[in-house]
């Protein structure tokens, strides 16, 4: 299988790379050959939608590079945002399984990677691999439950805001990334806020020396000082 390349080079995923990813994340219990048979790459320019909440799961993803904005509407479409999902999380897995509908939208926030499984194709992948549903999809759906549910209580916009920049912490080669690149509009966006809300309240935790505002980002000096205002 060819290499995958979208707009930028740091995307080029290999097929070693998969087996190396294969191979930290389940062992020998799914072997990456098996995901290579069954999955086929695809990118995913910013802003792309990978799932959309309530629309069938025809697909399962698996995140090989990039990252992805995920939200749970409500019933009175408010939104509740959830921790992005990065490489080796997978999207859409347990409603495969379950031939049902996605659960919340999940939107690329960089370009990004995927092995995308066809929901054949993800049911031949369990066949073939009778360890990956107590590996994979059962620790995949924990996690989701434990993102929603944590999610459920932030109920003010000042809440969901600081709750969305703590899901974005991640480190880089060893070191902790304090720059987090997003626009108040898209900030407003991802919490079910106004930009006018968002500029409020990021001049709040700004006043309080817990971030500094940049064009189209957020740095935070220190994610335990922000995690503790919490």
């Amino acid at each position: 299988m060819p290499a995958v390349q979208g707009l930028a080079v740091e995307r080029l995923i290999t097929d070693g790379e998969i087996l190396e990813l294969a191979a930290s994340l389940y062992g020998e219990a799914v072997p990456g050959k098996e995901l290579l048979r069954c999955g086929t790459p695809k990118t995913h320019r910013a802003g792309r939608v990978l799932a959309c909440q309530g629309d069938e799961a025809t697909e399962a993803h698996l995140v090989l590079a990039g990252r992805f904005f995920c939200r749970k509407y409500r019933t009175d479409d408010s939104l509740i945002p959830l921790p992005a999902l990065e490489r080796g999380a997978w999207c859409g897995a347990a409603e495969c399984a379950d031939e049902g509908a996605f659960l919340y939208e999940a939107i690329a926030a960089e370009e990004s990677v995927t092995l995308c499984f066809a929901r054949p194709n993800f049911a031949l992948l369990r066949r073939r691999c009778p360890l990956f549903d107590s590996v994979a999809l059962i620790p995949s759906l924990s996690q989701e439950l434990r993102r929603l549910h944590s999610r459920l209580a932030d109920s003010s916009p000042l809440d969901r805001l600081v709750s969305y920049l703590l899901a974005q912490r991640r480190s880089i080669g060893g070191v902790e990334k304090q720059r987090v690149s997003i626009t108040q509009a898209e900030l407003g966006a991802a919490i079910g806020c106004t930009r006018e809300t968002v500029n409020k309240y990021l001049g709040l935790l700004a006043g309080r020396g817990l971030i500094e505002l940049e064009r189209s980002s957020v740095v935070v000096p220190s994610w335990e000082k922000l995690a503790d205002y919490q």
